[in-house]
């Protein structure tokens, strides 16, 4: 019997990572990381997306609200002869309107009467252009114009016509009127249209394209005119009126 010596059990030591462990575990993070962000892309332009949806939503359905109270108060002014004249991407009408609020207010005797301002209003649509830094010209929105006094003698725009840039997320207009038997893309002549189709889209017609071949996405509205019912042209072919608009859908669809 040996007395006096020790014994020592040896523990086995850890092993470290190896190469090969740490690429993989650089690959699952690297991987883990890219698909985390591409979620969060992804969600990102979805959002934004859907947040330019509703805005075009928003912006055609007060667009089409307004023109189409304008078409149904219609006039012709007696003076000029003025009613509607358009083409297949611009119009321009008389129609109702109440004075503004400044009409209303007295002014002093210091203050300059406010300009003269009539019941009836020469309005009109159109699309609007600007031209980039490089010389590009690109649809800048749909603009409106107003001319208050229809009689002025020097009309100009920014003087007796103001331009409003309604809204930048219209960037197509076509327009159809229906002249009792068809539906025809310009109308001039004195008289109305019983009906006018609007079409909006938001995104410009591409080059080389005519407005029938416009490839994305549209709103229509028909707008039915009451004064169209009351021309001789509208009494004399159709009969007149709102019997005719019930044809091709008056009021309007989306």
């Amino acid at each position: 019997m040996v007395i006096g010596r020790s014994f020592r059990t040896s523990r086995p030591q850890p092993a470290g990572l190896t190469l090969v462990e740490l690429i993989l575990a650089l690959a699952l993070t690297v991987g883990l990381a890219g698909a985390v962000m591409g979620f969060y892309h992804q969600s990102t332009s979805l959002r934004e997306s859907l947040l330019a949806q509703a805005d075009f939503v928003a912006a055609q359905r007060s667009f089409m609200d307004q023109v189409t109270s304008e078409l149904r108060g219609a006039r012709r002014h007696r003076m000029t002869g003025i009613t509607l004249e358009g083409g297949e991407m611009e119009m321009e009408l008389v129609t109702t309107a109440l004075p503004g609020p400044a009409v209303w207010v007295a002014p002093r005797i210091t203050e300059q009467p406010p300009p003269v301002e009539h019941d009836l209003r020469l309005v009109g649509y159109r699309l609007g252009y600007e031209e980039d830094e490089a010389g590009n010209v690109f649809v800048s929105g749909l603009e409106r114009t107003e001319q208050r006094r229809i009689t002025a003698p020097v009309v100009e725009e920014g003087e007796e016509i103001t331009v409003e840039l309604l809204t930048d997320r219209i960037r197509f207009l076509r327009l159809r009127y229906w002249d009792g038997s068809a539906w025809i893309t310009s109308f001039s002549g004195g008289d109305f249209p019983e009906a006018v189709e609007v079409t909006v889209g938001r995104r410009p017609l591409p080059e080389a394209t005519t407005p029938e071949e416009y490839p994305y996405e549209t709103f229509t509205r028909v707008v039915y005119i009451p004064a169209g019912g009351e021309t001789p042209r509208g009494r004399g072919e159709r009969g007149g009126g709102r019997q005719d608009a019930d044809e091709f859908g008056e009021g309007g669809r989306w």
